[in-house]
């Protein structure tokens, strides 16, 4: 058809060209027919410059058109992260257009989708961030690319994640929760279906609650327990409660006790000031005096505990002791009458007892040392250095020991002694 139009047109100008040179003029027969109709043919082109400019402002408008609409499918590709789709080389700016724009539709319904659902995501996220952090969620832009929506995935990932930790850490919560509240005797339920932030909060709170109570508690506790102690009353046993009732109630006992200690305060503490002063006596110490109050009282049950902590063990050790003197003082006797000739006519029993005593005497004496030293250092590892009139006995033993002297002829027999020899 385009093919056509341009032939007809061609044709019509040469009918034109054809026609005028048969109307030349004579005095103008050697010119050109253009030359002598000029002003016929600039009517013409001017009739063709003005279809000509009409339908070029057309095709820029067109031009501009796609310009733009490539220039927002360039910037849409950008944001939603996917390559530029292929331009077919299109000559008809109509077409051309028409295919842009069907382009461009098929990226913004990509774009709508891609947003709704990261929208979906981002309120997914924001439920489950409030519910774990109590504070709202803030996103930087939403853009509607892939990598976006796959962060914001991730971050929702995360989030469960940190609920799953929180959800175990809600069991632990509600459970001391429910110790908390039983203690405090608060009757109050919590479940694990509550906010993790709400729970948090409460545990906080009683825990701080029933830590300055357990500390107020510490303090009755301890008083009472003194008081019955220097009363010698039967100890309370206390109840694992910290609400206001029960340290009201111990307040209480404590008051009675109190009453109780002021009215017997002198009795007691003769009585227990005897029983120390038996110790001390006992332990072959120095009486030592204490005030007649509180302190003074808890110093001296102290002490008598300590002292009766080693009794035992201090009378075993003393009982060895007086055991060692008595058999060197029945030595040193057997040592002076040894020599005597008279002796020989004794009966012949006291003669076998005294020869069995020699004969034993000294072993004797050794086994009672071993078992004196093994005690005193058991006593020394358990309650420190036994003092014997204010002396370490142990060092006295020892220096007795390695400087005695034993008359070989009288006690040693069948084997050297150990110790210095007596020389003769």
């Amino acid at each position: 058809m385009y093919t056509e139009i341009i032939h007809n047109i061609n044709k019509k100008f040469i009918d034109l060209q054809s026609v005028l040179s048969t109307i030349i003029p004579l005095q103008k027969i050697s010119k050109n027919p253009t030359d002598i109709f000029r002003s016929e043919f600039d009517n013409i082109l001017k009739c063709i410059d003005d279809i000509t400019n009409k339908f070029t402002g057309v095709r820029n408008n067109l031009i501009d058109e796609c310009v733009k609409l490539e220039k927002s499918i360039y910037l849409k590709c950008e944001v939603l992260k996917i390559d530029m789709p292929r331009m077919p080389n299109i000559c008809n700016l109509y077409f051309k257009k028409e295919y842009l724009m069907i382009e461009l539709s098929k990226i913004n319904l990509l774009e709508k989708y891609r947003l709704r659902e990261i929208n979906y995501w981002v309120n997914k996220s924001k439920k489950l961030h409030y519910e774990l952090y109590n504070d709202d969620f803030l996103l930087e832009i939403i853009e509607p690319s892939i990598m976006y929506l796959e962060n914001l995935k991730k971050l929702y990932k995360s989030l469960k994640q940190d609920k799953e930790k929180k959800d175990i850490q809600k069991k632990e919560l509600v459970k001391d929760l429910q110790s908390f509240y039983k203690k405090l005797e608060i009757n109050e339920k919590v479940s694990i279906y509550d906010r993790f932030v709400i729970l948090e909060e409460k545990y906080k709170t009683h825990k701080n609650m029933c830590i300055n109570r357990q500390k107020e508690l510490n303090v009755i506790k301890q008083e009472i327990h003194d008081k019955e102690n220097l009363l010698n009353f039967p100890l309370t046993r206390f109840l694992d409660l910290l609400s206001d009732r029960y340290i009201g109630e111990l307040k209480e006992r404590c008051y009675y006790l109190q009453n109780e200690y002021e009215k017997k305060v002198e009795e007691i503490y003769s009585e227990h000031f005897s029983t120390l002063k038996n110790l001390l006596f006992l332990f072959g110490m120095k009486l030592e005096i204490y005030e007649k109050n509180d302190k003074g009282l808890l110093q001296i049950k102290n002490r008598i505990k300590d002292l009766e902590s080693k009794k035992d063990l201090f009378l075993e050790i003393n009982n060895l002791i007086n055991n060692r003197y008595a058999l060197l003082e029945r030595m040193n006797e057997f040592e002076k009458i040894a020599s005597d000739p008279k002796r020989l006519f004794k009966s012949s029993f006291q003669l076998n007892r005294e020869e069995k005593f020699r004969k034993n005497a000294f072993p004797s004496l050794l086994k009672l040392e071993t078992e004196l030293i093994d005690k005193l250092k058991e006593y020394t590892e358990k309650y420190g250095i036994f003092y014997k009139n204010e002396e370490n006995y142990e060092n006295v033993l020892k220096a007795e020991i390695e400087g005695r002297i034993i008359n070989k002829m009288v006690f040693i027999n069948k084997y050297d002694s150990p110790y210095k020899k007596k020389k003769m």
